[in-house]
């Protein structure tokens, strides 16, 4: 077929009449579609990736400021007794005890003594004063000796220095009598029922009556059972509240 034969044949695509040329042209020209784009890891996490508002920092409204406080010590070789009693509000914040039984001698007690294993931090407290109880100055016949009066003195120096080291403050030696006497403890010396730490026990126990505050336990028969240890824990608290009467 020639030329201008092809050129009389139409086709018809629909849209109009074309010829046998624009026909073939069309047939050879192909539309290639347009890749797609791979996907790539980067990708999903941005579409998935939750879009996170900034947000303002939470304010901690809690009252974090340490309590400014007063220390009492009741310091013996065998056990320390420690009061905290917070200066403005005149209430009781601590009272506790350490044993020191099982060390040999002043030096080693005064090794394994530390503030920050009974609760006593920096962080939490502000020390402004610091009593601790004056060490007896004679010996008293079948109670004490000489040479027993003397190691005290020396561990009641050990663990003032160390007071004095830890929170900056020197401590002030109180007398026990007078601390007794001004915050109403009375000892009868005439009734040999008790000891005088029992009876200083009792009337302190008497004005904080809440067993939180002391080392108790529970026996079979139901009965409170105080150990030796809170003579020292109630004669802290005596020194403390004493030496802050007596405006020491």
């Amino acid at each position: 077929m020639g030329k201008s034969k092809r050129d009389d044949i139409h086709f018809l695509d629909g849209k109009g009449n074309i010829t046998f040329e624009e026909a073939l042209r069309r047939k050879q020209t192909r539309i290639v579609p347009e890749k797609k784009k791979k996907k790539t890891f980067s990708d999903d996490e941005n579409k998935n990736k939750e879009v996170i508002p900034d947000r303002k920092e939470e304010k901690d409204d809690s009252n974090t400021d340490p309590i400014e406080v007063a220390m009492g010590l009741d310091v013996s070789t065998s056990t320390i007794g420690i009061c905290l009693i917070d200066i403005k509000k005149s209430t009781l914040i601590a009272l506790t005890h350490k044993k020191l039984t099982k060390y040999e001698d002043e030096y080693e007690k005064g090794d394994n003594f530390c503030f920050a294993d009974l609760g006593i931090l920096k962080s939490k407290y502000v020390v402004r004063k610091i009593y601790i109880e004056e060490a007896a100055k004679k010996f008293t016949p079948g109670f004490s000796s000489a040479n027993t009066i003397m190691t005290l003195g020396r561990f009641n120096g050990i663990i003032s220095y160390m007071t004095y080291k830890e929170f900056g403050i020197k401590p002030v030696m109180v007398n026990v009598r007078s601390a007794r006497a001004k915050i109403g403890i009375k000892v009868d010396v005439k009734d040999k029922s008790l000891t005088t730490k029992q009876k200083v026990v009792n009337q302190v126990l008497a004005m904080i009556p809440d067993d939180s505050w002391w080392d108790v336990k529970i026996n079979d028969n139901g009965e409170k059972k105080y150990s030796k240890a809170c003579e020292d824990r109630a004669d802290a608290f005596v020194i403390c509240k004493g030496g802050l009467f007596l405006g020491l």
